[in-house]
């Protein structure tokens, strides 16, 4: 609610994404990627594990593989790495 984000028709992050992987020739089951609105959807949607912070609004957290036990002010991104990851 707080910006505007204009960019090319059927691109976003998840195309970015894909094309990064297809390049370092990983699998999308492979990829793992954090988000937390609407503008994280294609990406969350593409990676194996989409991962959505706990602050993320639901529709995010609807199609993630999983939800973070803290928001992104809680450093969400590395108590779920140091979790799940490490």
């Amino acid at each position: 609610p707080y910006f505007l984000e204009i960019i090319p028709l059927d691109t976003g992050k998840g195309e970015f994404l894909q094309e990064l992987a297809w390049l370092l020739g990983v699998r999308s089951e492979a990829v793992m990627a954090f988000g937390d609105s609407m503008n994280d959807e294609t990406m969350i949607r593409y990676a194996g594990y989409g991962i959505a912070m706990k602050n993320g609004l639901d529709a995010i957290k609807d199609i993630a593989y999983a939800v973070t036990d803290y928001t992104n002010n809680e450093d969400g991104i590395a108590h779920f790495l140091e979790k799940y990851v490490l």
